[in-house]
């Protein structure tokens, strides 16, 4: 699944080019992200407030320290955005239940 040409934007971390799109809803936003080449899994950060570049950034190369391998196909990887100092800013959250958090 590519991500729609209308409302994505570029990001290049560490020299890697991804695409992302943001969604909303009125208690929470999420960025959607997808490797530059438009195939393999996606990655959804769900965030508190108006995501900046710098949040998408540190949440992508949190996903691929965390095993996120964007250009394999495979099923969408979930991190939460989290203000609690001992989880380093991100979170890995599961798939099947949202209220479930692994922390790395």
């Amino acid at each position: 699944m590519t991500l729609p040409k209308k409302s994505r934007k570029v990001i290049v971390v560490d020299g890697v080019t991804f695409h992302w799109t943001r969604g909303k809803i009125p208690e929470n936003m999420w960025v959607t992200v997808q490797h530059g080449s438009g195939h393999g899994s996606l990655l959804r950060i769900d965030l508190y407030g108006v995501p900046l570049p710098n949040d998408i950034a540190d949440g992508i190369r949190f996903a691929l320290r965390s095993g996120w391998v964007p250009e394999s196909a495979g099923e969408m990887f979930y991190l939460g955005f989290t203000d609690v100092p001992k989880h380093n800013r991100f979170v890995v959250r599961s798939k099947d239940s949202p209220d479930f958090w692994r922390e790395f």
